[in-house]
């Protein structure tokens, strides 16, 4: 039954080292080092009993196995919370731009349109910080409106200024 402590601690371990990079990569300084604590606790914990049983190979196996499923925990809890913020560009033609630039800010999205040069047309890109969240819809309304739209997505980390919508 050790294998199971082990197995479900290392879960817990792994998934809360994988938000803690996600706060330090935004800069979340307190919230990222309190994760670290916890996380350190429970692989001194897990390492200990670990230490004092590796003549059976299950509790091996179970901390390997523990380590690949908290990775994959840890990335769907983050996906689910989706901390932070995203930039959003969104390339169409021209002339889909009033279209879908009155939608977006009709549903509250701050849109900054510019002018682009593709290889044999203009183009517009509009360019919209959200919060992470808000990804989904936004792609949903762009995509409807115009299908062959080319979005990218950035992470954020700082900004200064600007609308975002409430």
């Amino acid at each position: 039954m050790t294998y199971l402590l082990i197995f479900f601690s290392r879960i817990c371990d792994v998934s809360l080292s994988t938000m803690r990079t996600i706060l330090v990569v935004q800069g979340r300084k307190i919230p990222a080092a309190i994760l670290g604590f916890f996380e350190v606790v429970i692989y001194i914990m897990i390492l200990n009993t670990l230490m004092q049983s590796m003549d059976n190979i299950f509790n091996v196996i179970a901390y390997g196995l523990g380590f690949a499923a908290g990775n994959f925990v840890g990335i769907t809890i983050e996906d689910k919370l989706a901390l932070g913020y995203i930039s959003v560009q969104i390339i169409i033609p021209q002339a889909n731009e009033a279209e879908l630039t009155e939608a977006l800010r009709k549903r509250g999205y701050g849109v900054t349109v510019l002018e682009g040069h593709g290889y044999e047309t203009k183009n517009s890109v509009l360019i919209a910080v959200i919060g992470r969240k808000e990804y989904d819809k936004l792609r949903y309304i762009t995509k409807k409106l115009v299908p062959s739209s080319f979005i990218t997505v950035n992470s954020i980390k700082q900004w200064t200024g600007g609308f975002f919508k409430k």
